[in-house]
This record gives structure tokens, sequence and C-alpha cells, in this order.
């Protein structure tokens, strides 16, 4: 296949930038938005990574293969720990229900590196992204027609080149409208082992949509990381989710709603009359931390009061459609396992689909 046929088959990208050796990276954002984000160092090396991208065709092959390239994990670890040093202090306080400390578990993050294959309803396959030429076998002797998804991984910004088939491919047919989703490291789907899981995949295949996943890893409330948003293309839906991480840093109600409705305001004029949806914070571990500066509780209703000079934005209450079950998130903590987002992903399509934001 040529070049322009194979990038064809990518999905879930704001673009694709071609780089030295014939490699090609797919990019969840676009280069002025990757400048925006990186002027806070910490977020820098999560700008890059590939969560929500997919390749998909349809083939008769029974295999099919690329060379990938790889970046050093080193600036990756540095911001990991860095990010859990920023946080040491309100670890110190913060514990559930149990007693139980949270923990950063760094090394689970930096495993976050695999690609996800799914042919038509077989069970998915993961391989590790590296430095070599990657080859996925499909059980498929008789060669007959297969959809095949390959999810990229959620944190890894892996280049490929030379994507070839020992069959004909094909593109499968894409929803034709597309939904931006905007968050943190819950969006971005950290510390889930499937690609394909995180709410965002599951709540845009269900809702007939084609997903852009541009949550960032520690993110809170910040208008300037919305500078080049007005330049993505073909953006039908909107949905915001954070605040988390803006309780978990100490920040006053005072400060989270200002900092809502600074973004909300940017976020409306950047891309004006598309439908916005805010998902308020999900449960976490330490909601009941009696050192935080204020109830957990209360985000929901401060987030509304933000967005209250725009009435079209709906806000669905993250309380009412997270689990309150630890055996449901990965770190038993804070970020959703598998068993976390489908439980997350069924409510919010049932929330959509009572709002009649969907394009099915």
């Amino acid at each position: 296949m040529s070049d322009a046929d194979w990038l064809d088959l990518i999905h879930g990208d704001a673009d694709i930038l071609a780089s030295d050796g014939d490699f090609y990276l797919p990019q969840r954002f676009l280069d002025q938005q990757v400048s925006a984000i990186s002027k806070v160092a910490k977020y820098s090396a999560f700008a890059r990574h590939t969560a929500g991208i997919t390749l998909a065709f349809r083939t008769n092959s029974d295999e099919f293969a690329f060379e990938c390239a790889i970046e050093p994990k080193l600036s990756l670890i540095r911001t990991l720990a860095a990010m859990a040093t920023d946080a040491l202090p309100q670890l110190s306080q913060m514990r559930t229900r149990r007693g139980n400390r949270r923990r950063y578990n760094i090394g689970a993050m930096i495993s976050m590196d695999v690609f996800e294959m799914k042919v038509d309803d077989a069970p998915p396959i993961r391989v590790k992204a590296n430095n070599d030429l990657m080859v996925f076998r499909l059980d498929n002797p008789d060669h007959r027609e297969v959809d095949v998804r390959l999810y990229f991984p959620i944190l890894e910004s892996p280049k490929i080149r030379y994507f070839a088939a020992s069959g004909d491919i094909e593109p499968i047919r894409q929803p034709d409208r597309r939904m931006l989703f905007l968050g943190d490291s819950i969006t971005q789907g950290c510390y889930t082992a499937s690609p394909s899981s995180t709410y965002v995949s599951q709540l845009a295949r269900e809702l007939g949509y084609e997903a852009l996943n541009q949550g960032i890893a520690g993110c809170t409330y910040d208008a300037r990381f919305l500078d080049g948003l007005s330049n993505l293309e073909r953006i039908d839906q909107i949905m915001v989710a954070y605040g988390t991480n803006d309780w978990a840093g100490g920040q006053s109600a005072a400060q989270i709603q200002q900092a809502a409705s600074d973004y909300y305001d940017t976020l409306t004029k950047a891309l004006p009359n598309t439908p916005i949806t805010v998902l308020s914070p999900i449960w976490r571990g330490d909601m009941d931390n009696p050192e935080a500066v204020f109830p957990f509780e209360q985000l929901d209703g401060i987030i509304r009061q933000a967005v209250s000079d725009w009435p079209d934005i709906l806000v669905i209450n993250g309380l009412d459609v997270s689990a309150h079950d630890s055996s449901c998130y990965s770190d038993q903590f804070l970020h959703p396992n598998a068993s976390g987002f489908e439980f997350m992903a069924e409510r919010l399509t049932e929330a959509f689909k009572a709002s009649g934001r969907t394009n099915n």
C-alpha cells in the first residue's frame, strides 16, 4: 500500500506528522495545542501520546505488519516522578474509608505501552510497542473478510512506517461525526490495561461518533490549553471532564469556579455552536478526606455554577455515573479499570440518549 492509502486507515487523530526515515506519528493534538500544553513541563510528555487513536480496516489477511519506533521513556519517567512528588503533601493526608493511603504506581503507568488488536468479536490481543518490525497475526486460515481495529498505546508515542498485509485491505466506514473529549488522566485512560475499554472509546461507539481523545494526565481547568482548539476540523460535540485534580491540589471552591468559568468562556468562543457536555468529577477513594479545603461532593454544584452563563451546556454528575467501589479502579482509588469504565460508559450513554445528544 502507498503511504497515503494506509494513513487513511488511521482514526482518532488531529494530525499525522511525517518524521525522519519515512516514519509517521499520529497525533491527538495539533502542533499549536502541543506548544500550549508544553508550557507546563509536567504535561508535555502526555501531549504526544496516542490514546484513542486506531488503525481500522477490513481484510482477508492472516497477518499484517509495520515498523515501529518509540522514544526512550526517560522523559515520561521524569514527568510521572515529578507529578508524584508534587502530590506528596496531599498524599500524606488522604486516606480512603479503609485507611489505605493513596499510591502512585509509576511502573504501572509506564507499562501502558501496548497496541491492542480487536478482530470482529474475538477477544483482544495486546502486544507491547517496541523498536522493531511488529507483526500481528490473525486467526484467519480461510482468509475470510474480517474487521480489524488496532488501538494505539495510551502512554506511548509510536512512530510507524511500511504498513503491509498478507491480503487485501479496504477501509471500514467510520462515523460521519466526531466527538472531542477534553479531560485529565481518567479521560486519557491511564492505568487501564485495555486501550479499547476507556469510557471515551466505549461512549463514542455507543453514541455513533468517532472519538478524539484529548485527555492529559494530571490536568486541571486551564484555559491556556485551549490555544489552537479552534483549528480542529470536524468537531460536532464536546465532552469535558476536569475537577478532580483541582480539588486534590488544594484549590478553593472560588478558585475552581473561576478557573472553570474562564475555561468555558474560552471553549465556547473557540468552538461556537458546538454542543458541550460536562462530566463533574467521579468517585475517588479519599473524597471523605477531613483535611480537604472543602467537601468533594460540592464540586458538582461548583461546576454547575461556573457554567450557568451558558444554559445549553449539559452537566452530568460524575458521582451518579461512577462505581463507588474500589475494586472497579485499577489503583483502587481513582483510575477506573475495564469494569469501572464499562460502568461509567453504560450510565453516560443513558444520560446522553436521554438528552438527545447522539448520532444514532
